[in-house]
């Protein structure tokens, strides 16, 4: 979970860098300046502000953020370029044509499934899923090998974005290297959520609508080929938090059809740690009263870590804002789960492209081992 501009962290991260990627943060930096990055992060109305022009205003500070993201991503993929010859899309080629496409799956049990989690979720939580969209549905963009084997196995794939942006293309854009892969390697479709965001969606929606996902595969209402007894779950800092959520609940209702895996890329599981400023008022947005330690917010510190499926974590050596990763792995293989957890020389938000492609091939390797033959 971050609210830190994409650049910022190099000078607030712990210890010594490894020289090529600070060399290639700060070449990136030269492209992007931190003092261009946008600045507005409208996470509550003004005192006197009407709900419409706060929706509009947030709207537009989330758009330059996103469009920020999009060009820190350009900028670091030029400055890998440079110093290493090749970006991450390079290195993650697709082996086979893949296709994309945009779907809104229906969420015909919104209403119940939020009903039925009331009872998992803290009492604090900030009144449920927040206003549903106009369609009452979740869009997913869809990645897949051209000519699949039916049926397929299926990775929903949860975006990061410190649960208030990263939504709509930015995701299918800045993750469509790692998408590409997945699909091309496992024979899979990637279904990339464009999950509700905060704060006019609070805590639970994004868990709800990654479960009303999960749930449409299970139905076979997505009009795809895909798999039910293969679904791994995906997520990346923020989208590894509602992942992890996502999946204690779906084990905790009991299906009869339990998750194949679960992965978690540098997953914001802990947010006990003392937080300043605007990721404070952030998490405030996303998650009102409910206290930093209850394990659904921070679900490292969860009971029933045992209950969830084999389970891939990534951590990053300097991350310097997502938490809770190493943790949620000790605490789950002690309670008889089975997690790998791996660490990798990278930042939160930056890594050399061999750095990031050994992350990704490490996690199709993982997902192999689990996705067992159709």
């Amino acid at each position: 979970m971050s609210a830190l501009t994409p650049g910022q962290e190099i000078t607030s991260l712990p210890g010594q860098l490894p020289p090529r990627l600070a060399e290639m943060i700060r070449r990136a930096r030269e492209r992007i300046p931190v003092g261009d990055a946008p600045v507005d992060r409208p996470f509550a109305p003004a005192a006197t502000e009407a709900a419409a022009d706060w929706l509009a205003r947030l709207r537009t500070a989330r758009a330059a953020h996103d469009a920020h993201a999009l060009a820190w991503r350009a900028a670091l993929d030029a400055a890998a370029a440079e110093i290493t010859g090749a970006t991450l899309a390079d290195l993650l080629a697709p082996a086979a044509p893949v296709t994309r496409q945009v779907l809104d799956l229906p969420t015909p049990g919104r209403a119940s499934l939020t009903g039925r989690l009331a009872a998992l979720l803290p009492s604090g939580s900030p009144g449920g899923e927040g206003p549903s969209r106009p369609e009452d549905a979740v869009p997913v963009c869809v990645t897949a090998p051209q000519t699949p084997r039916q049926p397929a196995p299926v990775i929903v794939v949860l975006h990061g974005g410190a649960y208030w942006m990263g939504g709509g293309t930015v995701s299918s854009v800045t993750s469509r290297p790692l998408h590409d892969f997945l699909a091309s390697q496992l024979g899979a479709f990637v279904l990339d959520v464009d999950y509700r965001l905060a704060p006019e969606h609070p805590f639970p929606a994004s868990i709800v609508d990654a479960l009303e996902v999960v749930d449409a595969i299970r139905r076979g209402i997505s009009g795809l080929p895909l798999d039910p007894t293969r679904i791994a779950v995906v997520g990346t800092s923020s989208g590894g938090n509602a992942a992890a959520a996502c999946a204690l609940a779906d084990a905790a209702r009991a299906p009869a059809r339990p998750l194949a895996a679960l992965g978690l890329l540098v997953p914001s599981v802990d947010l006990t740690g003392p937080l300043t400023g605007d990721r404070e008022q952030l998490l405030r947005a996303y998650a009102g009263d409910v206290a930093r330690h209850d394990p659904w917010l921070s679900p490292a510190h969860h009971d029933a870590l045992g209950t969830l499926p084999p389970t891939f974590v990534a951590e990053a050596e300097y991350d310097e804002v997502a938490r809770g990763g190493s943790l949620l792995a000790e605490r789950m293989n002690a309670q008889g789960g089975r997690a790998d957890l791996r660490l990798y020389p990278m930042t939160h938000t930056a890594a050399e492209p061999a750095v990031e492609a050994r992350m990704a091939e490490d996690l199709r390797e993982f997902l192999a081992s689990v996705f067992r033959p159709a």
